[in-house]
């Protein structure tokens, strides 16, 4: 999974979307633009597939399927992009815990994975004694178990009824975009 971040002034850096596999990065590809404004990192560890620039370019141009997929999943990454801000708003540490949790699950396509108390508290612009607590209701509830920095999704249902909305729609608007791809 890979994380896209701003850089503030300061060299601070904030989480603006996670990619794992529905969607890709460097989206202004997909728009014909040539220029990137985020920075993306391996966030979890796993397979990653890549594609030139230039072989992007002529798939849009030479494949309709694939470019109207692309760019159907360009607005299913806006979409989440702007759930995701009102979420930051309006929604819990533990609420947004549990979502991100559940999101990095699907999207590395299994139940266990490495990722820093630390970074998770970064992720989520929260203080980590703040997100340990949240951990530790996650832990309690029985949805997964936090072992240094090992994540355990123990019962999915239960990770999944403890995050927002924001988790279902975004999870759907990825599912509509790449429901009309056929390799």
């Amino acid at each position: 999974m890979l994380s896209v971040v701003a850089t503030l002034r300061t060299g601070e850096t904030v989480e603006v979307g996670t990619v794992g596999n529905e969607s890709f990065v460097e989206l202004e590809a997909a728009l014909d633009s040539t220029l990137a404004f985020r920075t993306s990192f391996c966030q979890v560890a796993g397979r990653v597939a890549r594609m030139s620039a230039e072989r992007f370019q002529s798939r849009m141009v030479t494949s309709a399927a694939f470019a109207h997929v692309m760019r159907t999943n360009v607005s299913a990454a806006l979409y989440s992009s702007q759930q995701f801000a009102v979420c930051n708003l309006k929604h819990s540490v533990l609420q947004r815990c549990a979502r991100w949790l559940a999101m990095t699950a699907d999207r590395v396509d299994r139940p266990q994975f490495s990722l820093s108390r630390e970074f998770l508290a970064i992720m989520l612009g929260a203080e980590p004694d703040v997100v340990a607590g949240a951990v530790v209701q996650l832990e309690q509830s029985g949805a997964a178990v936090y072992r240094g920095s090992d994540v355990r999704i123990l019962d999915s249902g239960a990770l999944h009824d403890g995050a927002c909305e924001c988790y279902t729609l975004s999870k759907a608007a990825f599912a509509t975009s790449l429901s009309s791809w056929k390799p």
